[in-house]
């Protein structure tokens, strides 16, 4: 069984960076947990979050999530090399890869930071925060510090508008550049991600829809991230279908799909599913997630590629 996990819309290259590095610094104690927000029944914060992928390896790739008094994320840190800081209205990912002399010493060589800052300008209420609405745009840059070769490199902002819901989440994501692309976001009744659609706003299909993400079933048990706030910005940008699925979905998937626009055969075809298998604790949350992925060619249809991802969490 062959377990590579194909990269999503949006895997940043910080984060591919941290899967191939070797360093395996155990992180500092885990800050205590935080309160239970009492307008949700049975509310519950992950404080750990780690995976693997079966068959791969045993490595396992473990964040530590710290919260403020209110249940907001502060950061998600995962060992050494990774780091997500929520201040404010930005977000940074930070990532390092280090160059090991032994076990106890090794010297940093790369730093990447990439940085997302969103503002909430034009909304007309000064109390807006990314824990309670939809930002009208982000500004995303990036800083390189490739500390061996003794240069550095960084990237202007660029410019993304967004549109949301009354609950803060997103319908329309759309970029800055007229030859760019939009983003558009359904939810079902319940507030759980339905649809994904990606246009493009050039070439052939220009306008037209060239991909999209089903969450075709889902359970009815709340979801790792349901209670905390802003948890969609805090985690931005998602790559993978189960990352939009622990971002916008208050219950957990059972089976989403990715499909592709074959222009060739005139319609869409799946290009991915994944079939989620979970055990629950007392409160009905999950502590564990075992995802069945499975790639299909663009072309014929056919099984290419095949791999599980599982996911354990503690509250």
């Amino acid at each position: 069984m062959e377990t590579t996990i194909k990269p999503g819309r949006y895997l940043l290259a910080a984060l591919a960076i941290f899967l191939l590095s070797n360093c395996h610094k155990e992180p500092g104690n885990l800050n205590k947990s935080p309160n239970v927000d009492s307008s949700i029944v049975n509310a519950m914060y992950p404080k750990v979050q780690s995976f693997y992928d079966a068959g791969a390896s045993s490595t396992v790739y473990k964040s530590i999530i710290t919260y403020d008094k209110d249940n907001h994320i502060q950061e998600m840190a995962r060992d050494s090399t990774l780091l997500i800081t929520v201040k404010g209205s930005t977000v940074n990912v930070i990532t390092n890869t280090y160059t090991y002399k032994d076990k106890y010493t090794y010297y940093l060589n790369y730093q990447y930071i990439m940085s997302y800052v969103f503002s909430f300008d034009g909304l007309g209420d000064p109390n807006s925060t990314i824990y309670n609405k939809c930002p009208l745009k982000m500004e995303s840059s990036f800083y390189e510090n490739n500390v061996a070769a003794g240069t550095t490199q960084s990237r202007p902002a660029t410019v993304e508008y967004l549109s949301g819901n009354k609950e803060g989440y997103p319908l329309q994501e759309m970029s800055s550049d007229g030859d760019g692309y939009n983003y558009n976001y359904t939810y079902d009744d319940n507030g759980n991600l339905k649809q994904i659609t990606f246009i493009t706003l050039s070439g052939p299909r220009s306008s037209q829809v060239y991909g999209r993400v089903n969450v075709i079933s889902l359970d009815n048990k709340p979801s790792p991230f349901s209670a905390v706030k802003g948890y969609w910005i805090a985690s931005f940008p998602q790559g993978y279908n189960w990352d939009y699925a622990l971002a916008f979905c208050k219950n957990n998937p059972l089976q989403m799909t990715h499909e592709t626009y074959n222009s060739e055969k005139g319609r869409f075809m799946v290009t991915e599913k994944d079939d989620f298998l979970y055990t629950y604790n007392d409160q009905g949350y999950p502590t564990q997630v075992s995802i069945d992925i499975s790639y299909y060619s663009n072309v014929d249809g056919s099984l290419y590629q095949r791999g599980v991802r599982v996911y354990n969490y503690t509250y």
